[in-house]
This record gives structure tokens, sequence and C-alpha cells, in this order.
């Protein structure tokens, strides 16, 4: 989770479950349906394949200017491995996949961090996305779900809370996924009842070989324009041909 140091409480841009339980925790076959564990999500063979895997992890390095994690677990066969990497003088942190898949129904990664800016999801956040169409604005409605697919100029997206003034943006390599897709999700859904918002770019997964992908979140106090210029300063922000 990214956590907003001034703030005295946990509050962060991540939605966040776990250690608590889902409302239908003890439904019968519970473990065949999505379960939002919460933070950053992989939505990989949804939900009975990737939802309740233990992954194994291991501290690669833990001093000087950056701290890494590196994680990794077998699904059946097929081999995901993920390495979380925090700046140490910046809230960048960078998630970089490498997949060694061989099944072909296991054909698309979602990775995406799950958002709820500030104390909460709600209608003062405000989401954008740089369409082919132009600079797209989006906020939840409260009294439904419903998502969107985005076809992007520039291989990022961002939001605000506008009242606590926090802000998110994430990036990644424009030309890997074949779409942006954009769920927000509404309590009516039986498994996840909660308020949050999704923004998923939908990459192609290559079997017999390694699949490498890179995700970079930025968080932090004020507007977002001002986390989108970091990433560009730091070359992490790329556009479509």
């Amino acid at each position: 989770l990214l956590f907003r140091p001034e703030l005295e409480k946990n509050d962060n841009v991540l939605f966040k479950l776990w250690p608590e339980k889902e409302h239908s925790d003890r439904r019968p076959f519970r473990e065949r349906g999505f379960y939002p564990y919460g933070g950053f999500e992989d939505f990989l063979g949804q939900a009975s394949i990737e939802t309740h895997k233990v992954y194994d992890a291991e501290v690669v390095k833990a001093g000087g200017t950056s701290a890494s994690v590196r994680m990794w677990a077998d699904y059946y066969g097929n081999r995901m491995e993920k390495i979380f990497t925090l700046d140490g003088g910046s809230p960048l942190l960078e998630v970089r996949f490498a997949l060694e898949f061989r099944n072909p129904e296991l054909n698309m990664l979602g990775p995406q961090p799950i958002l709820a800016l500030g104390e909460k999801h709600w209608t003062e956040d405000v989401f954008v996305v740089p369409s082919k169409a132009g600079l797209r604005e989006v906020r939840m409605r409260p009294e439904e779900y419903f998502g969107e697919v985005f076809f992007l100029k520039e291989g990022w997206n961002a939001g605000r809370d506008t009242v606590e003034d926090v802000s998110f943006v994430g990036a990644f390599p424009v030309s890997e996924p074949e779409f942006l897709h954009m769920w927000m999700n509404h309590p009516s859904n039986g498994e996840s009842a909660h308020y949050y918002a999704e923004f998923q770019p939908w990459v192609p997964i290559f079997q017999k070989t390694v699949r490498y992908f890179s995700y970079y979140l930025w968080a932090a106090a004020g507007p977002w324009e001002k986390g989108l210029e970091e990433l560009r300063r730091r070359n992490l922000v790329t556009t479509a041909k």
C-alpha cells in the first residue's frame, strides 16, 4: 500500500480488505470466486486460478537508494514472478513481472492497483485517461457499477481525491496492452461488495517464452499532474505510435 505520510490514519490510495473477511466468506465454494483482498491485483485467470494463490517471497535489497522484494508462484506449471521496488527518495513503486507460461488458455494479464483514494472511493474522486479520442475524465456513480474500454494515446492513468487532495498515477509501456479496461465497482457485486475503481491494462501473455512487463505507481498529496510530470521526468511515460 502507498501511504500518505502527512495523515495520522492509515488512509491511502489503494483499497484494502485483508486481513478482514468478505461478507460472503463462508459461502459454499467461495474459493471459486473472485476475492477482494485489495492492494495490487494481477487479474490472471479470474477467479479460481489467481485469487487465492499464496506467493513465496524474499527481500532482495533492503538498503541504499531502494528496497526490493521478489515474489513468485507456480500456477499448474506456469510460473509468475514479481519484483516490487520502492524508491528511497520518492513515492515511486515499480512492479516488474516475469511470466513463463505454457498453457494457452492463460493468455491475458490485467495488472492493476485497486483504487480507493483517501478515506473512501466516492464522487469527489476524479479519474483521468489519455485516450486516443482525447483526455477523458470519469467519476464513479454511487447507484451502479459500470465499465469502459479505452484505447490509449499514452501509457498512464491518474486519479485525484479533490477533497482530501491526494492523487495517484499509474504508468506502463503503452505498446504492451491491447487496451485499458476501467471498472467502477459497487456493493451490489456479489463477489466484492465494495466501492472502488480499477484501471487494468490488458496485457497479452506469450507462451513458451518469458514475458516481461512493468507497472509504475506514484501517489502523493497534490494534483495528479505533478505526479505525471515526475514520471515523465524519469522517462516512464510512453506515447503510442
